[in-house]
């Protein structure tokens, strides 16, 4: 469910402006405004599958400590709380509310941090967390505090049932694993989990009540990102999870630069060589047929002395839209080589004609102009098909790249195999 609502909960009109106008113009984020304990209960009643979040102070005008951040946690919603005042003893009584976090109000970062939790808590959903832990205790409390910030949460009670949940369930991002377990302990469980998940792919933070002091070396030397002592801190406890999961991220971040071309998004030429192998077995193994296009907008050159390379870049970024559209992921390997060249490499069931489909293609793109400051430009596109693959990647590209040649040869905007052209 897409949640694009925050409700705020403050009676200081200075500071729920500030904070309104912050959420909106930097989070793309509606805003409910409501003034006591009363109006919000009222929206929530009306709308609660709407807010991603609830803002509110520790006390209201209408209600006692406490009394909003309780209801709002009881309706499953996450609990964001200003307080005024901080102390050791004000931070135990609002961690045991169980709210997603707090802010004191009086730092001049507050708003920031508030931004920053709502930016965190938009994503969580989409990321799975294992908790692996035999005490029963331990697991509820650990799947409370990722619940609070809206992680998918799984659970399991030994390594060898983490395995299983493993195997059948993809994308986790994070796993926690106790270390004293029965059947298989947290160091053979992080030594499993690294034989097929590396740490730019998967976290694992190990965890333990035990005081020996190599525990937290050797969960690290087995493959783990961090390591927490048991008893922890809420705080502790969200700092390390979203550490680990930061630099997931960013790796993501550098991985997907390295991969992708900047102005299209489509894979880049080196992207398109290490991915193909995996690409052609899986086709091969769903029992589908393959063939490769070398693709090369005709008279670029032209297009780029004409009317300058932004607009080249809009002709380029509007073929790479098509090409996207016309063979989706998953049902082909689409990657910009250079230049104005593409390659598409393409699984289809037998009874689709492969030549049909590109000239298909070009014909849509001849209808299709780009948009740019200098008018709408067409452009045509030459294509040279490989329908055989049965050698290796580099002859097939070779043949396809010499019906390229055929096609350009012949006089451009036509599709060539080798044994079936078409054209105008």
């Amino acid at each position: 469910m897409d949640r694009h609502t925050i409700l705020l909960v403050e009676d200081s009109r200075f500071f729920g402006q500030m904070v309104r106008d912050r959420i909106e113009e930097e989070l793309d984020l509606s805003v409910d405004w409501a003034t006591s304990m009363a109006e919000a209960i009222s929206l929530i009643e009306a709308r609660s599958d709407d807010y991603l979040a609830v803002l509110h102070g520790l006390s209201l005008p209408d209600a006692d400590e406490g009394d909003m951040a309780r209801y709002v946690t009881e309706k499953g919603l996450p609990a964001l709380v200003f307080t005024a005042t901080f102390s050791n003893e004000s931070r135990h009584r609002i961690a045991a509310l169980g709210v997603a976090d707090y802010v004191l109000k009086e730092n001049p970062k507050a708003i920031d941090t508030v931004l920053d939790t709502i930016r965190r808590i938009r994503s969580n959903p989409d990321t799975r967390v294992l908790v692996v832990d035999d005490s029963p205790t331990a697991l509820t409390k650990i799947r409370k505090l990722l619940q609070a910030h809206r992680y998918e949460v799984l659970t399991a009670a030994d390594g060898k049932a983490a395995l299983r949940i493993m195997d059948e369930v993809p994308d986790i991002k994070l796993v926690l694993t106790d270390f004293n377990m029965p059947s298989m302990d947290g160091f053979e469980l992080t030594r499993r989990i690294r034989e097929n998940f590396p740490k730019d792919r998967l976290a694992i933070i190990g965890l333990s009540s035990e005081r020996d002091e190599m525990l937290s070396a050797r969960f690290i030397k087995l493959g783990a990102n961090d390591f927490l002592k048991k008893p922890f801190i809420a705080e502790e406890f969200y700092c390390r999870v979203q550490h680990s999961l930061d630099m997931l991220q960013q790796i993501e971040t550098i991985r997907e630069l390295s991969y992708r071309d900047p102005l299209t998004k489509l894979a880049n030429r080196r992207c398109f060589f290490e991915s193909a192998q995996a690409f052609i077995h899986r086709a091969q193994q769903a029992g589908e047929r393959l063939c490769l296009a070398m693709l090369d907008i005709d008279h670029f050159k032209k297009v780029n002395d004409t009317y300058g390379h932004d607009t080249g870049d809009a002709v380029i970024s509007n073929v790479a839209t098509l090409l996207d559209t016309a063979f989706p992921e998953g049902e082909a390997l689409t990657a910009r080589f250079g230049g104005e060249e593409f390659a598409v490499l393409l699984r289809h069931a037998p009874e689709r004609d492969p030549v049909l489909l590109f000239d298909g293609f070009r014909r849509t793109l001849e209808q299709s102009p780009a948009h740019a400051s200098g008018g709408n430009i067409s452009v045509t596109i030459s294509t040279g098909l490989c329908l055989d693959i049965s050698g290796s990647l580099h002859q097939t590209l070779s043949a396809a790249d010499e019906n390229l040649y055929r096609a350009k040869e012949q006089g451009r905007n036509r599709v060539v195999s080798g044994v079936c052209e078409l054209k105008d």
